[in-house]
């Protein structure tokens, strides 16, 4: 419960601190754009944002072992990003994920990640942007008495509805897929991991 108020808070903040700055930064508004917030151009070339996510999961854990069952896991994630626009609707992003892990035992699994990507927006409607996107990143795990680290990879799509003129809510589903190695008492255990997020919510601000 500690952590889950921690996440709502840093998330919370992140949310006041970008909707703040993108309330200063945004240009002086007409009655026409006053009226009805459009996202057209802040999809251009040089634009930047920010923002983040949360979500919940189930997991399944495969473990190339004999004797040993796969596991069901629920997890709520946290993850901030950035990101700079390349070309029209076409940005690479960066982001930083930690997240915590019940695996039914007496202490919950900690992961830390850093990964980078692209993400493509397509404007839908006056206020409605749909994206799609992909990354690629390195994990590492404290998995209670085991440590593990590897290489994901995660395929993402949702949508994003304008707030104001340079920000939005969003929210998607993702797919991630995890491999990597594990140290258990010295011996080395191969491991995948396939995670289906049922859905994540968050806010993107552009500027």
């Amino acid at each position: 419960m500690k952590k889950t108020f921690g996440f709502a808070t840093l998330f919370a903040l992140i949310f006041a601190a970008s909707t703040a700055f993108a309330q200063t930064n945004a240009p002086a508004a007409t009655p026409a754009t006053a009226a009805a917030p459009s996202s057209a151009g802040i999809f251009n070339t040089g634009r930047m944002m920010v923002g983040g996510t949360i979500s919940y999961s189930s997991d399944t854990v495969s473990y190339d072992v004999d004797g040993m069952d796969d596991d069901e896991l629920s997890t709520l994630r946290f993850a901030p990003f950035f990101g700079y626009f390349i070309m029209p609707n076409l940005a690479i992003i960066g982001q930083l994920t930690y997240q915590s892990q019940d695996n039914g035992g007496p202490d919950d699994t900690v992961t830390i990640g850093l990964a980078v990507g692209a993400r493509y927006y397509y404007p839908v409607a006056d206020k409605i942007n749909l994206y799609g996107g992909g990354m690629l990143g390195y994990q590492s795990v404290d998995y209670g008495s085991m440590d593990m680290s590897g290489f994901g990879i995660n395929l993402h799509g949702g949508a994003l509805y304008m707030l104001g003129p340079n920000w939005g809510v969003d929210a998607g589903l993702m797919i991630q897929y995890y491999m990597g190695s594990a140290d258990a008492g010295g011996n080395s255990v191969d491991i995948s991991m396939t995670s289906f997020a049922i859905g994540y919510f968050g806010m993107q601000a552009f500027f």
